[in-house]
């Protein structure tokens, strides 16, 4: 590393490492960028979700509670926030902090997804519906076929899902990068199918 003072670069770097899988290298890079620059809104938001992808929950709630201290319009600590509590199986937390990520500015269908995910897997199949026909039919018309997935797998459409994600890989939808490491998509991960959208991906290739 040219410049390892560098706490962007070791955020990247971090992320890169979280993509393919190597979590316990990604989650050093990204503890080593806070460390370099505690206040970067980029380090915090990096180290939250390595904790979230790593499945250290509890840490990223943490974590997601001192970007807040500084930085309490982070669409991303309440977007962190939410999918931790889902994981956890809080849901009405859960709930509550995806919407308002979602609420802040710049918001994006991302976290609308991740909604109408949490809305499903806590029983609020009909909300979660409502959520899905809006990813379908978005006014700029561009559909995000794997923020579809994310829902389907929410309401336990498996076959739905992994044709949304087929499409996803494929056009490169934002977003697949993390699906070896999402928990979101753990139950497809013994599927012959979800594998070869990894391997597609490079996903499955050799450590860099």
């Amino acid at each position: 590393m040219l410049n390892p003072g560098n706490s962007a670069v070791r955020a990247f770097y971090s992320n890169l490492l979280l993509e393919l899988g190597r979590l316990p290298e990604a989650l050093s890079q990204a503890i080593t960028a806070q460390q370099l620059d505690p206040l970067s809104v980029l380090a915090n938001d990096n180290l939250a979700a390595v904790f979230y992808y790593s499945g250290e929950y509890d840490r990223c709630i943490v974590q997601c509670r001192k970007t807040l201290e500084f930085d309490p319009l982070s669409r991303q600590a309440f977007r962190h926030l939410g999918l931790a509590y889902a994981q956890k199986q809080l849901f009405t937390e859960a709930i509550t902090y995806l919407k308002k990520s979602n609420e802040l500015p710049h918001a994006s269908d991302e976290v609308l997804s991740e909604l109408g995910y949490v809305y499903a897997v806590s029983g609020k199949k009909e909300d979660a519906r409502k959520i899905l026909k809006q990813l379908i039919q978005p006014p700029d018309g561009n559909v995000s076929h794997y923020r579809l997935a994310i829902v389907y797998m929410g309401l336990g459409e498996r076959d739905r899902t992994l044709e949304a994600l087929a499409v996803a890989v494929n056009e490169r939808s934002p977003g697949v990068v993390h699906l070896k490491v999402s928990p979101i998509f753990a139950g497809l991960r013994s599927d012959a199918r979800f594998q070869e959208f990894l391997r597609e991906m490079g996903l499955e290739a050799k450590p860099i």
